[in-house]
């Protein structure tokens, strides 16, 4: 993970550290798979915000809305995407829907 960002740092010409100043938007590391059916790797992310102060983490693999507001309760500031967003697909209705379903879940979780 800090190879990644190493490797965005010295291809924009900055340190690791001046990476979220400069680029904030690529200052961001996708977390995949998030969850399968037997393991979560959503711990995972809390380990490397450590070192990575501010780092924005994309969750996707295995989210869908039976797991959603538990994914984000490991971390409230997360991006949250999984293929169940698009199993209506084409029919954009169906999808909107689905996707104010996650929409009103996160809310809620956010309420709590």
């Amino acid at each position: 993970m800090g190879a990644q960002l190493a490797q965005k740092a010295r291809l924009y010409g900055c340190t690791i550290e001046e990476l979220p100043l400069l680029y904030p938007y690529q200052y961001i590391h996708k977390l995949f798979p998030a969850i399968t059916e037997t393991v979560s790797f959503l711990g995972l992310a809390s380990a490397w915000k450590g070192p990575y102060k501010g780092l924005q983490m994309v969750y996707t693999g295995g989210i869908n809305r039976d797991n959603l507001a538990a994914a984000a309760a490991f971390d409230r500031s997360g991006i949250f995407c999984g293929s169940a967003l698009t199993k209506a697909a084409p029919d954009r209705a169906g999808m909107r829907s689905e996707g104010e379903k996650w929409l009103a879940l996160l809310a809620e979780k956010n309420q709590e």
